[in-house]
């Protein structure tokens, strides 16, 4: 008896989510007239590849290498970010993004307290749509082969992507770095501030910090702005996580926390935390009072109580 053929299975088609799907096509036309990739290597391998990608931008030059890899990144992801906003497949982010800055006139104050740099890394990174929550990081990595994107690239958006705000205690400087101690965590990161503001020890930071682009380094870097919580302390900052966490559909307790430092309660939870809690700023950093459940606490509330006072303040 003849043995049956052996049939080779046919490879798989990379799973992309929904809206990466229906805008692959339309992107590929798009753009084929718009190249955008990190520019070649030049000389000296290793850890260098990353920092020469931003040399030649005159704007990132004067930042660490770790902290202008990862602006190079963001710039390329608002490019493609402004061709794939034109497809109408994506018209829920479009409305999304619209109404977020409309409602924050993202800048600084006095205009805004929503920093530029905070509402760019949530309007790419974290606002999210979908069941699947797919951001337009989300989109560029599931299109990184599409786009024809560099391995160095897609790494940082990677990294972009994972990212969020988390809550911070400074634990003092050295070298230019900040120690910083994730409360809840307890994770310590060497990190690059952002806006060349140092700060002191004992600050309590809400800023987004990502890890080193160099798997060799251990500097971590402030993408964002920092935001310094004027009170309440870090007790009553933890409390607030501890209540706030069985609400969030996780796992676990880690699950529940990344999401709410991530997305919040809602897709413009820290935009509007953010908004109502700011005190007063400089042009390195904005400070802010209040907790996000304790509406009375924040100074722009339409409840602000003045003579409301946390415990042991």
């Amino acid at each position: 008896m003849a043995k049956p053929k052996t049939r080779i299975a046919a490879p798989k088609k990379p799973h992309l989510r929904p809206h990466a799907e229906k805008i692959r096509a339309a992107l590929q036309e798009a753009v084929r007239r718009s190249a955008v990739d990190l520019p070649a290597d030049r000389a000296d391998r290793a850890s260098a590849t990353l920092r020469e990608s931003v040399e030649s931008d005159a704007e990132l030059s004067d930042l660490h290498p770790a902290q202008a890899a990862y602006l190079y990144a963001v710039n390329q992801v608002s490019i493609l970010a402004e061709i794939m906003t034109t497809l109408p497949a994506l018209h829920r982010f479009v409305e999304l993004l619209e109404r977020a800055e409309e409602e924050y006139l993202p800048s600084w104050p006095p205009m805004s307290p929503v920093s530029r740099s905070h509402f760019t890394a949530w309007a790419f990174f974290d606002a999210a749509v979908g069941i699947d929550r797919e951001t337009i990081g989300t989109l560029v990595l599931d299109l990184a082969a599409t786009l024809s994107l560099k391995p160095e690239l897609v790494s940082l958006v990677e990294h972009l992507q994972r990212s969020r705000l988390g809550l911070h205690v400074h634990e003092g400087t050295r070298d230019d770095q900040v120690l910083l101690r994730e409360i809840h965590t307890g994770i310590r990161r060497r990190t690059v501030p952002s806006n060349l503001y140092f700060g002191r020890a004992g600050e309590l930071w809400l800023v987004r910090v990502l890890p080193p682009p160099d798997p060799s380094s251990e500097i971590h870097v402030a993408l964002t702005s920092p935001y310094v919580i004027e009170s309440p302390a870090e007790a009553e900052w933890l409390s607030f996580v501890q209540r706030t966490l069985p609400k969030l559909r996780a796992r676990d307790d880690a699950e529940a926390f990344e999401r709410l430092m991530k997305h919040g309660l809602g897709p413009n939870y820290w935009n509007e935390y953010i908004g109502e809690a700011y005190l007063r700023h400089t042009d390195q950093a904005i400070w802010l009072r209040g907790l996000p459940d304790v509406a009375e606490s924040r100074p722009h509330s339409p409840t602000y109580d003045r003579a409301y006072r946390f415990a042991g303040t």
